[in-house]
């Protein structure tokens, strides 16, 4: 059977980069369309106003966004810890809202753009985890083999 889902994983490393919305409509993920769109539109010109306007965002710069996730990562542990589920829902807003900024940094200084982080994830998870986009029930162990072994070929590949 592992065979068989390291070709599915073979076969995912020679797949096109997935755009547009593609793996939303060709699947069963459920998504929660507009709405979510919107609010997170909104939460990205939120952070670029905050950038623009807030000398406080400003000042922190990529390195301080970086230390900012992981001091917001640390109390999303706790949360999670504690099975505190208020704070959790708090403490992952404030790390979605640090990777904004990041994001937002780095577009500014031309290094590359939200979509293109966004757009580099969805990718790696569809050619890391091609059994998603299919019927195919996989183990534990082997989505972590056929995790394990597409990093690996994309290492070669670089």
């Amino acid at each position: 059977m592992l065979k068989n889902h390291l070709k599915l994983a073979s076969y995912a490393l020679s797949m096109p980069p997935i755009y547009d919305g593609w793996f939303l409509t060709k699947t069963n993920f459920s998504y929660r369309g507009d709405k979510m769109k919107e609010s997170f539109a909104e939460l990205i010109e939120l952070t670029k106003k905050s950038l623009k306007h807030d000398p406080w965002c400003n000042d922190n710069g990529l390195k301080g966004y970086c230390e900012s996730i992981i001091k917001e990562t640390e109390e999303l542990k706790e949360a999670v810890n504690k099975k505190d589920h208020k704070n959790l829902k708090e403490e992952l807003g404030d790390v979605l809202l640090c990777w904004c900024h990041a994001c937002m940094l780095a577009e500014q200084e031309k290094l590359f753009t939200t979509k293109e982080v966004i757009d580099s994830i969805r990718n790696k998870l569809t050619r890391r985890k091609p059994y998603i986009l299919t019927n195919t029930t996989v183990t534990k162990e082997e989505a972590v083999e056929i995790w394990k072994q597409v990093k690996e070929q994309e290492k070669h590949k670089k």
